[in-house]
């Protein structure tokens, strides 16, 4: 939040002039008044910081800090790898072992996107299920998608772009690789028509089908980056094959 033109009525109760007891925090432009007040004067645009952490060699910190330096001149760096190590985070043991609360570490970096400017993303990104929900919300929130170290403007990702982007990063992590899943799906869906075991290749024909049936009900760009998803999908079958 935003108090740039805020004082310390405490220290000034008949005026919103003075310096008040303006002490740094840390941060260049942020500050705190010893009545707790906190204020930021720095004009530089506030730039969420987003990037693959997890599964990375000590959660890919070395990118972000080499990034935060590069940027910080120029945009007021948010960065969730900063904030963690702020509060203690050892890179050397998982998040588990140490009991760190995922539930908490989502709701501030949800909270961040929100709040900041823009977002600017780290190489890899494309496979981070993290940065995948940061991105939608900050498009659906109308902000800025820079990609580091170019700079340029993420906008209007294809259709199949997204769609590769999700087979290959954040939608296999969180199922597993498409033959196990859609083997366990054949098996379901076997026991209810009591046919015997869908085979995977016809569930991921199967699922094209319904998308193109919501599309035909109806335009939605979801739909499309399912189907090329699914078709994704089966032609990591016939690989694994």
């Amino acid at each position: 939040m935003n108090y740039a033109q805020a004082y310390c009525l405490a220290e000034f109760p008949d005026s919103m002039d003075g310096d008040c007891c303006r002490l740094p925090l840390g941060h260049e432009g942020v500050h705190r008044c010893t009545h707790g007040l906190y204020w930021d004067n720095d004009p530089r645009k506030k730039m969420y910081l987003a990037g693959p952490m997890r599964g990375i060699k000590r959660y890919n910190l070395d990118a972000f800090i080499d990034a935060e330096e590069d940027l910080k001149s120029t945009y007021n760096i948010i960065s969730p790898a900063r904030h963690d190590l702020d509060l203690g985070l050892d890179v050397d043991r998982s998040l588990e072992e140490q009991g760190w609360d995922m539930n908490a570490i989502m709701t501030w970096d949800i909270q961040q996107v929100i709040d900041c400017d823009g977002v600017i993303v780290l190489p890899g990104w494309e496979r981070s299920s993290g940065v995948a929900m940061e991105l939608s919300i900050a498009r659906t929130l109308g902000k800025p998608i820079l990609l580091y170290p170019t700079m340029t403007e993420l906008v209007n990702e294809p259709v199949a772009g997204e769609a590769q982007r999700i087979v290959y990063g954040a939608r296999q992590a969180a199922y597993g690789p498409p033959s196990q899943d859609f083997e366990r799906t054949g098996q379901i869906w076997g026991a209810i028509l009591g046919t015997g075991p869908i085979p995977a290749h016809l569930v991921g024909l199967c699922m094209i089908a319904v998308k193109v049936s919501r599309e035909v009900n109806g335009h939605k760009r979801d739909n499309l980056v399912d189907i090329c998803g699914y078709a994704l999908t089966l032609d990591i079958l016939n690989d694994h094959e």
